[in-house]
């Protein structure tokens, strides 16, 4: 497996998703980024918005970032009240990372995705290996589908 000093150097026109899993890794990731001075090929992610924010706090520019747990949880709480707020937990951030669903939180409605759309946010859905599926999620206004099965989808 390359390491991110070598994806960047080997691939430079390469955009890559880094989701920032541990604490350890966040100077690792952020001087990397530095060096290569990737500002305009990474999004930095994690469930953890003190990961993200750490990673982020250490780079020499800005670089798109993607909503942490806690963030899409107030997206979709704030939705739920009629968008009242949506727009200022939004403005922190270009790209939700998301499932379906969250137990019984629905992320997947087309009106959810049309809301974070309608405030400059990409929408990537994570996992989706059935191509069905993925088709259905992109027609509500989905931006983006991680899958493990890259293989099965032609679209």
């Amino acid at each position: 497996v390359p390491s991110l000093k070598e994806v960047l150097e080997h691939f430079p026109s390469l955009r890559l998703n880094l989701d920032v899993k541990a604490e350890a890794g966040c100077q690792a990731t952020a001087a990397v980024i530095n060096e290569f001075k990737a500002f305009d090929r990474v999004l930095v992610s994690s469930f953890s918005r003190s990961r993200k924010l750490q990673t982020t706090n250490l780079l020499d520019a800005p670089v798109a970032t993607s909503a942490s747990s806690s963030e899409v949880l107030g997206l979709w709480i704030t939705h739920k009240l009629f968008g009242l707020g949506f727009g200022l937990i939004a403005k922190n951030f270009d790209a939700i990372q998301i499932p379906r669903s969250f137990g019984p939180i629905h992320l997947d409605t087309k009106g959810f995705i049309q809301r974070a759309r309608k405030h400059g946010l990409e929408v990537h859905f994570w996992t989706v290996n059935d191509p069905a599926e993925g088709k259905k999620l992109l027609a509500a206004g989905a931006t983006g589908i991680v899958s493990d099965r890259v293989d099965l989808f032609s679209f």
